[in-house]
C-alpha cells in the first residue's frame, strides 16, 4: 500500500488516521496548537513526503492573526511542494459560537483553491462534507474547533474513497 502523510494541527493529530485507513501505510504529522508559522519550519520534512495531505490555519483565525499573514506562512510552505501528490484540505469552519471569524476561513479557503489549481494540487473541500456553509453545526464539533466522531467518520468514508 502506499505511504501518506497527513501534515497539520490538532485536527490532524487527534483523527488517527493510521488506524482508520488502515492498511494503507499512514504517516500523521499534525501537532496540536500548531499555527501556520510553527508548520512552516517543519514543512521541508513534509515536502519529502511521497503523497502529502494538508489541513492548517484554523489555529491562527482563532489567535486572530490577519488572514494575509496567514496566507504568506502558508504560501511559503506551497512554494516548497510539487505536483499532484499535493493535497491541500479547506480549513475547517468554527462553530456557530465563533462564526465571527468564519469570513477569515472563507478568505484563506478560496486562496487555498486557487493555489491549488494554479499550482497543479488537489483541492479538497472538507467543509461540504459537513454541509457547513458559515458554521460547524453542533453535531460535528465538540467545543467550537475539534471534531466528533460523526464528523472523522464522514472525513473518513471520503479519505477512503479519494486513496482507492
Amino acid at each position: 500500500m502506499s505511504h501518506i502523510t497527513f501534515f497539520g494541527d490538532s485536527i490532524t493529530e487527534w483523527a488517527l488516521w493510521e488506524e482508520r485507513l488502515a492498511p494503507i501505510q499512514i504517516r500523521n504529522l499534525g501537532i496540536a496548537g500548531e499555527t501556520t508559522a510553527q508548520m512552516l519550519r517543519r514543512s521541508q520534512q513534509a515536502a519529502k513526503e511521497p503523497q502529502l495531505w494538508v489541513m492548517a490555519g484554523i489555529n491562527d483565525i482563532i489567535q486572530l492573526r490577519p488572514v494575509q499573514e496567514v496566507i504568506s506562512d502558508y504560501n511559503q510552505m506551497l512554494d516548497q511542494w510539487q505536483g499532484d501528490n499535493v493535497h491541500i484540505q479547506s480549513t475547517l469552519f468554527l462553530s456557530s459560537a465563533f462564526v465571527h471569524l468564519n469570513p477569515a476561513v472563507t478568505q484563506l479557503n478560496l486562496w487555498l483553491q486557487e493555489q491549488a489549481q494554479v499550482r497543479g494540487f488537489v483541492f479538497h473541500d472538507i467543509n461540504a462534507l459537513f454541509n457547513a456553509t458559515d458554521y460547524l453545526d453542533d453535531a460535528y464539533q465538540y467545543d467550537g474547533v475539534h471534531l466528533t466522531e460523526k464528523a472523522y467518520q464522514i472525513w473518513q468514508r471520503y479519505l477512503e474513497q479519494q486513496l482507492t
